[in-house]
């Protein structure tokens, strides 16, 4: 989309809190909007007195000597009925007179002119003497309300070059007339026929280009005729394709579209919150679409919520609903945001706020709370993850250990984590334990991705793990007589440690299998995790010779079988 900048319209003063629960929003109630105001930055003046608008088709409507509490609200009646706009030039003694017509002309989106403090006759005056007739005025209407103006008309259009200069000097461009309607001299009572004449002077000659002047106040503050015209004047240059534009031809900004951005964030990692209002015063009483921009990517959305503060703020127009709010996933990072009122009728589309916002990454986020080895060869982790892309969903963790994975889901119970992230739940908490190999075991925790964003690494270390094979000692092999031999020991399998396990016994390679069971007590009394009879006593046959002897605790569980040691021994008959 290819929009024109207008200066921005009046924005509200609007504060947002919210609460993002499952992308839903609520939105507290919003503080009272203030009086609209206008743009007050002036295109350089005009080197010359403008007597018709620089473009064809273009006509500029001029209203003079107002504002009047009875002749301007009713002239603003009829520029809004028939969807135009006109160049007020004011007086600064009716503006202190009638200071809340400012309020209303501007609303109306309309252009305030200075048309000096007094009407005074200007020719032949000094230069500070007309300086001081522009000023006063000027800041009459700034007091009422109203923007520093950017035109300014001479007093029955007589000026010398010390009026142009100062005008100039102060920002503003001195305006004439191609066409004066002799509105101001009507009879003070209604006369069609002068009225009729009226029409005629504001519609010829035809320029293609022209400034009409008209008048909504004094002198003589009867200003009846006029108001019977006008409307006839508009609608003639509307038959005919004109634009109604200001004196330099540039379209009036109240045909764009009037609102503000209030909120422009990122509530929650990869999100975007946009809220505001807007309306476009061609057609205020319709809903207009608001387009909203992340990195050049658009989404066009409609107005629809109520704004009584809107309609409290611009009483002139029909606002049922201007109100936006919008919720949607962005990239993570420093996104570029645009949005944009979409202009219904005549002007263009304004925009409503451009810059850029922070937003932290939409991938799952949580915690390690544990990470140990409880017991030999088994790893534990806990602690707690979502992912904000789908916050009330259990994720997967994932758990490496040297490089081999275990998948798992979330759904132990943490209440705690959801009253911090209100938008989950509260089964986001995971306890879980692997088999380890035992020694400085790498173990890694992921916290799996759902939909925007990349897994996240809750955990990345090294934890020391006992072995889970069996330990224990042979502690004894002697001859008890014959062929035979005596071995004596203890033995326990960590991973099973009150378990009697078994243990074979080699001489000389051939084996026999025994068990544990036996007392021994001080096998307890250092290792208090297994029990008193772990211990193991056999007699076995063995070759007379010398005879090597090796007895191995059998493995239960993780790990491997472990040689509990080897003995030489001499068997004589």
């Amino acid at each position: 989309m290819t929009a024109k900048i207008p200066a921005r319209g009046a924005i509200l003063g609007y504060v947002t809190s919210i609460i993002m629960m499952t992308l839903g929003i609520v939105v507290l109630p919003v503080v009272t909007a203030p009086a609209a105001t206008a743009a007050t930055t002036c295109q350089t003046p005009a080197s010359g007195a403008i007597y018709r608008t620089p473009g064809p088709n273009q006509v500029a409507l001029t209203i003079d000597d107002g504002p009047s509490g009875k002749w301007t609200p009713q002239v603003l009646s009829i520029l809004q009925s028939h969807g135009v706009h006109a160049t007020f030039f004011v007086i600064g003694e009716n503006v202190r007179a009638n200071p809340g017509m400012i309020g209303q002309i501007v609303a109306g989106g309309n252009l305030v002119g200075n048309h000096t403090e007094t009407h005074a006759t200007l020719t032949g005056m000094s230069a500070a003497g007309q300086g001081q007739q522009m000023d006063s005025d000027t800041q009459d209407i700034i007091n009422a309300g109203g923007p520093a103006p950017c035109f300014f008309r001479a007093p029955g259009g007589g000026f010398d070059p010390s009026t142009l200069s100062q005008a100039r000097q102060r920002g503003m461009s001195l305006v004439q007339w191609s066409n004066d309607t002799l509105d101001w001299a009507a009879p003070l009572y209604q006369d069609a026929a002068y009225q009729a004449g009226i029409v005629s002077r504001a519609t010829n000659p035809l320029y293609t280009n022209p400034v009409i002047l008209m008048h909504d106040g004094s002198p003589g503050n009867y200003r009846q005729n006029t108001v019977e015209s006008l409307a006839r004047v508009i609608e003639f240059y509307q038959a005919r394709g004109y634009t109604f534009t200001d004196p330099l031809g540039n379209p009036f900004t109240a045909d764009n579209p009037l609102g503000s951005a209030d909120v422009v964030a990122s509530p929650s990692p990869g999100l975007l919150h946009v809220g505001g209002w807007a309306f476009d015063p061609d057609e205020s009483w319709t809903n207009i679409q608001v387009h909203i921009y992340v990195n050049g990517v658009g989404w066009p959305i409609t107005t629809g919520n109520p704004r009584p503060d809107v309609q409290a703020a611009y009483p002139h127009y029909t606002i049922p609903a201007a109100g936006f709010d919008f919720v949607t996933q962005v990239p993570a990072g420093r996104d570029h945001v645009t949005v944009y009122a979409i202009n219904v009728g005549p002007g263009s589309h304004t925009v409503l706020w451009d810059g850029y916002v922070n937003v932290a990454s939409p991938n799952p986020v949580g915690s390690m709370d544990v990470a140990s080895s409880p017991a030999p060869g088994q790893v534990r982790v806990a602690g707690w993850a979502f992912d904000p892309d789908v916050p009330t969903a259990h994720i997967g963790i994932h758990v490496y250990v040297n490089g081999v994975g275990y998948p798992f889901v979330t759904s132990g119970y943490r209440p705690d984590v959801q009253a911090v992230y209100p938008q989950t739940i509260s089964t986001t908490g995971y306890d879980i334990t692997v088999p380890a190999p035992g020694g400085n075991d790498h173990v890694t925790v992921f916290a799996i991705n759902e939909g925007l964003g990349s897994h996240t690494v809750l955990w990345d270390g090294f934890i020391s793990v006992e072995s889970p094979s069996p330990i224990g000692f042979l502690d004894a092999v002697s001859t008890v007589g014959g062929p035979q031999v005596r071995v004596a020991g203890w033995s326990f399998d960590p991973s099973s440690p009150t378990t009697h396990i078994a243990v074979h016994v080699y001489i000389n390679g051939t084996g026999y299998a025994i068990s544990t069971g036996d007392y021994r007590p001080d096998v307890l009394n250092v290792y208090p995790q297994t029990t008193a009879n772990q211990g193991f006593i056999a007699t076995l046959p063995a070759p007379l010779g010398l005879d090597t002897v090796c007895a191995y605790g059998i493995n239960v569980g993780p790990g491997d079988n472990a040689l509990l040691g080897c003995k030489s021994i001499t068997v004589i008959n």
